[in-house]
């Protein structure tokens, strides 16, 4: 179904399911709970593992690996900035890599593209959209909820994959 295979859907299931509250309280909040990424990495683990079952086989070492990388990275990033990026933003970089990884980890090269856009575009809905966005400030001391771009470009990684695979046939 949409290309993808069963396991793999239902990763980008999850990704939905956990994605909406997230960017909820990332607006509201600026602050992505572990109430919400943990159980989100354990689910992806969990259909990983049924998966690998099924299939006679798993993708373990590039999921893990490529859900390492993308919080390492997340987290070399909060220490260089710790008022713009934060733990949270970490873990979700690792949930979103676990998930990537087990597509293909060559996925990241997409998200990051779609990532770009992303972030874009919400720097200009963020002043409308971000209820603790003061005006008043100038754009550079802004603070910015990341997870919103990240978790719609994780999204768009899975509509680009469909529909790349209906029009292969």
């Amino acid at each position: 179904m949409l290309g993808l295979p069963a396991a793999d859907l239902a990763i980008a299931v999850t990704a939905v399911a956990t994605g909406v509250p997230l960017i909820r309280v990332d607006v509201r909040e600026h602050r992505l709970p572990d109430r919400l990424t943990a159980p989100a990495a354990l689910v992806i683990l969990a259909i990983a593992a049924i998966g690998a079952v099924f299939s006679g086989g798993g993708r373990w070492p590039p999921m893990l690996l490529t859900g390492a990388a993308l919080a390492t990275g997340g987290y070399l990033l909060a220490l260089l900035s710790p008022g713009a990026f934060g733990l949270g933003d970490v873990k979700l970089l690792g949930v979103i890599g676990l998930a990537l990884g087990h597509l293909d980890p060559a996925t990241v090269v997409l998200w990051l593209l779609a990532l770009s856009v992303c972030t874009a575009l919400w720097l200009v809905l963020a002043r409308y959209v971000d209820r603790q966005s003061d005006l008043a400030v100038p754009w550079r001391r802004r603070h910015v909820a990341f997870g919103p771009p990240m978790i719609t470009a994780w999204w768009l990684v899975y509509v680009v994959l469909a529909l790349a695979a209906a029009l292969r046939g």
